[in-house]
């Protein structure tokens, strides 16, 4: 790609309680996914593990990474920072993001030690991509793709992005469009909400909601748009 990721036992009750205190606060904002909306000064380390690169809270609860030429702590051109809550199982993720420098911004989704579900803009190739991400001692970010549509990406251009898992079928919505939709493989298993970028970028306003079951309507499946060319297994591409 281009340039190319409880108290001891004996101790006081009251003692006890007040120093379970920051352990109960710390459980409670990590339980809901929700937690990623909170994103502040505040609760950044908490809630987010700088891999690469620098990586800053906006004040709308976004978040802002990158690598700066020849500074150090950056993987190549790469910036990334990983989530440290797990995602539900169906959730709705929107923010606003803009590449400010370079060529890729990635949302990893799902995202464990080495396995991920990206979606991406690449400016050098103009697309919108979904894929199945690899992360390895050799190759820290990048995989497969599944599917992918031709999309003009512009640098200091805000796209709101809004993606939806629901009953392990994803969808990908820019500017309230949907381009892509389907079911890849890795929306099985559970993980965290990973960033990546190569360059710069703003994820401004940065939000995750969970769903319940009943929330994911039958239309969230998704079927096949009439009167489009049969998908590739797996995906469906909208108009």
């Amino acid at each position: 790609m281009g340039a190319h990721p409880g108290p001891e036992k004996g101790i006081p009750l009251r003692t006890s309680i007040l120093s379970l205190t920051p352990v109960i606060v710390l459980a409670g904002l990590l339980a809901g996914c929700a937690s990623y909306s909170e994103t502040r000064s505040d609760t950044f380390p908490s809630l987010w593990q700088v891999e690469n690169g620098q990586w800053q809270p906006l004040a709308d609860g976004g978040l802002q990474g990158g690598c700066e030429t020849g500074s150090s702590g950056c993987l190549g051109d790469w910036a990334s920072i990983n989530g440290r809550v797990p995602l539900p199982a169906n959730y709705r993720l929107g923010t606003t993001l803009t590449l400010q420098d370079g060529v890729l911004a990635e949302l990893m989704l799902d995202r464990t030690a080495q396995r991920y579900t990206r979606v991406y803009l690449y400016r050098i190739e103009n697309k919108l991509a979904i894929g199945n991400g690899r992360s390895t001692a050799d190759k820290a970010y990048g995989g497969k793709n599944v599917a992918k549509v031709p999309f003009q990406v512009e640098t200091n251009r805000p796209y709101r992005v809004e993606i939806t898992v629901c009953n392990r079928n994803l969808s990908v919505s820019i500017d309230g469009k949907r381009y892509l939709s389907g079911e890849p493989h890795d929306t099985r298993q559970r993980g965290t909400l990973g960033l990546a970028v190569n360059g710069r970028a703003r994820f401004d306003a940065l939000r995750v909601t969970a769903l319940n079951r009943d929330e994911c309507a039958p239309g969230d499946r998704f079927s096949h748009p009439e009167g489009m060319p049969m998908p590739a297994p797996f995906f469906v591409f909208s108009e």
